[in-house]
């Protein structure tokens, strides 16, 4: 019930047109990565960009801005993960790569900061972000606090560390730059935390993010943990507009 009045109370502040499809901005390594999601119909027309060297476009979608191809694995996985959890509805994902195939935590370069922009800019009902690192940034800080001032729900990650996030120094970026923002940890099937997931009194969503399959990928991680919370979060504001 705790959690049930937790997303009711979010979801109140969130304004979407009826008619139109939830916007889902999914800020990963981009998207098409094998054969199995080139079968993917929800992509919005517009909106996806790239804002890593790759250049590498993926070629089976009918949109209108090309869709950066994912070459990591990690981005096609989540779109996936969410879409299972979500379900029916009318909800379309933009995607935006900033990673490309390195692995490794977010830098507060450049690039990062004109993908946070960017990706404010859009005003996307949810912005997904599967993702994270340390270092409070005053840029980027204040462009989340933006998108959340104009009602925007942003779900991200607790991460991998398995930290104790009330301790200062695991300081974790964007999970604790603000009480709105939907903090997710991975539990185990069993419904205790999963040995890796940070954990701490800032993250109050659990999902189980172990051995998570989408489009023939199976990834375990918060990062699975937050696409399945931005799921079902869809789906309850598809509920919400009917």
């Amino acid at each position: 019930m705790r959690y049930l009045l937790l997303i009711i109370s979010l979801l109140s502040n969130t304004c979407f047109s009826q008619g139109k499809p939830i916007v889902i901005a999914v800020m990963d390594t981009g998207f098409g990565y094998n054969k199995e999601s080139t079968v993917e119909k929800r992509l919005c027309k517009y909106g996806h960009r790239d804002f890593t060297s790759d250049n590498k476009w993926a070629n089976s979608f009918k949109t209108v801005d090309r869709v950066p191809l994912d070459l990591n694995r990690h981005g096609t996985n989540v779109v996936g993960t969410i879409e299972n959890t979500a379900g029916k509805g009318n909800y379309c994902f933009v995607i935006v790569k900033f990673i490309s195939n390195g692995k490794g935590d977010k830098s507060l370069d450049n690039d990062y900061r004109n993908t946070i922009r960017y990706i404010v800019g859009l005003k996307p009902t949810i912005i997904n972000y599967s993702g994270g690192g340390a270092g409070f940034d005053e840029f980027e800080y204040k462009e989340i606090k933006k998108y959340l001032d104009n009602g925007g729900i942003l779900v991200t990650a607790a991460g991998n560390n398995g930290y104790d996030l009330d301790d200062k120094k695991n300081a974790y970026y964007p999970a604790m730059y603000d009480p709105r923002i939907i903090v997710v940890g991975n539990k185990n099937e069993d419904g205790t935390p999963h040995y890796a997931s940070s954990y701490g009194s800032s993250v109050k969503y659990w999902e189980n993010g172990v051995n998570v399959v989408a489009f023939g990928i199976k990834l375990t991680g918060s990062s699975q943990a937050t696409a399945i919370e931005t799921g079902k979060i869809v789906k309850l504001l598809n509920e919400k507009k009917l």
